[in-house]
């Protein structure tokens, strides 16, 4: 994934554990869920 969005393994690997941690995506391997709610919404 990181090749397709042209970015650094880890800078997206962090960016998903943030995004997971606040709620708005869940993810187990490569199947990614969007989810409503976090603290945005």
């Amino acid at each position: 994934m990181a090749e397709y969005v042209r970015t650094d393994r880890s800078a997206l690997s962090r960016e998903l554990s943030k995004m997971k941690t606040e709620g708005l995506i869940d993810y187990h391997k490569n199947a990614f869920k969007i989810l409503l709610g976090g603290k945005y919404e």
